[in-house]
């Protein structure tokens, strides 16, 4: 062990046995690696990150997408799941229920499922030979690939720093001789209770609210689409108005188009006799709030947003609001910060998560 890796785990053995406060949800980079932990201390790591035929002694493809997800629940005894990804020569759909080989360092794995949690026992296994070796290599259906495992122990390391298993039996690499019963329980989820959702306004109804927006000063102001050219405004970019209580309503408009995605802005519009009174809806994030939302949708209370990094859209982030009696709460943040070929960017990185309390049933009549 490195002198500074040693001084690192006293660091960090001290910081478990105060018992800080939990950080809030955070996105790192390590090396090829990156760690996310979100609000209940929930971590995930991913590294996709192929290696090239001069990093591997000729016999990795670096034309081929490949990879690993874990996440580990937090907790005593904090659930595992990993996912191992390979990619196809010719780009195409990898079939459910394909198998790969895995050889860590001189340690083999046989035919184990793709794009699938592993088992516990066999996931426990791969991240404690993965820990100390340089890179992982997968074969089959005809394709190899040898992906990077630098930055992984730092980024574990990370993650049993954050869930309080330093100098625990449970640490991946801080571990020590304490048993599980001293790693802090895991944060309870937010609860949100959703409201009614508001109703979409009849066809003709939105037609006439949406004429008067489109010539609003603070609608114009934040919709690209109503400054370029009058008839923009003319054409009515696409809008879904929802009436919350008489006279006031959430309006989602389309404000933005770009090559592979659509930016959407929300406001809640309130009559009074012949003016509108128009306000950004807020919408509570990570950081600030949200107002550029990408290929936005509102269906049945749920307000849903995905922005993609590219136009393969193996990449960028999702977002989830729920409609409450106080207006929208976050649900969901989700982010896919590796643009891997995969659809959506794989499992991702969850940064934020509630739990939603189902709506009860109205009671059936007698």
């Amino acid at each position: 062990m490195s002198r500074c890796l040693a001084v690192l785990l006293g660091l960090l053995a001290t910081h478990a046995s105060q018992g800080a406060t939990p950080p809030a949800p955070f996105q790192q980079r390590y090396g090829d690696w990156t760690i996310a932990c979100d609000n209940v201390r929930a971590c995930s790591a991913q590294g996709y990150r192929v290696l090239g035929p001069d990093e591997d002694e000729g016999q990795s493809d670096s034309q081929v997408q490949a990879g690993l997800w874990l996440s580990r629940d937090a907790g005593p005894q904090g659930a595992v799941h990993l996912q191992l990804h390979l990619g196809s020569r010719d780009g195409q759909e990898v079939p459910e229920g394909s198998r790969v080989d895995v050889r860590i360092g001189g340690r083999d794995f046989r035919r184990l499922p793709l794009d699938a949690d592993l088992p516990p026992a066999i996931a426990q296994a791969l991240v404690r030979a993965m820990v100390e070796a340089p890179r992982m290599r997968l074969s089959g259906r005809g394709s190899e690939a040898s992906v990077s495992l630098q930055g992984l122990k730092a980024a574990l390391l990370k993650m049993d720093d954050t869930q309080g298993r330093v100098g625990t039996v449970t640490a991946w690499v801080a571990k020590g001789q304490a048993t599980a019963a001293r790693v802090p329980l895991a944060p309870p989820l937010p609860v949100l209770v959703p409201a009614a959702m508001p109703t979409r306004l009849p066809a003709d109804a939105e037609l006439v609210l949406s004429r008067q927006l489109v010539r609003h000063p603070a609608v114009i102001q934040d919709c690209y689409l109503l400054q370029d050219d009058p008839p923009e405004a003319d054409r009515l970019p696409e809008t879904a108005i929802h009436q919350i209580r008489p006279k006031e309503y959430l309006v989602l408009m389309e404000c933005a188009r770009a090559a592979y995605q659509t930016s959407y802005r929300l406001w809640r519009v309130k009559q009074g006799g012949k003016a509108l009174d128009v306000a950004p809806e807020v919408l509570p994030d990570l950081q600030e709030p949200a107002l550029d939302l990408m290929n936005a949708e509102f269906n049945a209370g749920k307000l849903s947003t995905w922005h993609k990094g590219r136009g393969l859209g193996d990449c960028g982030g999702n977002r989830e609001w729920v409609w409450t009696a106080s207006g929208f709460a976050l649900r969901l943040a989700n982010e896919a910060p590796d643009c891997n070929g995969m659809d959506g960017g794989g499992p991702g990185l969850t940064l934020w998560q509630a739990e939603v309390q189902p709506v009860p049933k109205p009671a059936s009549r007698p």
